[in-house]
């Protein structure tokens, strides 16, 4: 099973760097089944413009999640516990393979019903956007 995350375009551009290896969330998705996450780029660029296999989750407090995460994390730890404020579980998402499209894909191409996700959105059993 796949998903699709939301996550800021400055974001995206760590990942690829190599700077970001883990992907932060406040929740997470319940289905153990999840093997790959879609990126989905917010403003200006609103289309879906790489993929990644998701590796180990990390869960805790977000003092255990930034101790484990922090090398990786493409941010500060200040800006990091304001994203986890009030949360008393937090979650990371190995980054593995992160793969850029060579051209973004318009969702609504592919999903008929499509929205950008607030924490993310599962894709239909069985269906996949690309081969990742």
């Amino acid at each position: 099973m796949d998903i699709i995350l939301t996550i800021y375009p400055e974001n995206i551009e760590k990942i690829l760097s190599g700077i970001k290896k883990y992907e932060f969330r406040r929740t997470i998705y319940k289905n153990q089944d999840v093997k790959n996450a879609y990126i989905y780029a917010t403003v200006p660029v609103k289309k879906i413009v790489g993929a990644f296999k998701i590796g180990q989750v990390i869960s805790g407090t977000p003092e255990e999640v930034w101790s484990r995460c922090s090398e990786g994390s493409g941010t500060t730890e200040e800006s990091l516990m304001e994203y986890f404020k009030g949360k008393d579980t937090v979650y990371a998402l190995e980054i593995i393979d992160y793969k850029k499209f060579d051209a973004p894909v318009e969702p609504r191409d592919y999903i008929k019903d499509f929205y950008p996700p607030q924490f993310f959105r599962y894709l239909e059993e069985g269906k996949s956007l690309f081969f990742i």
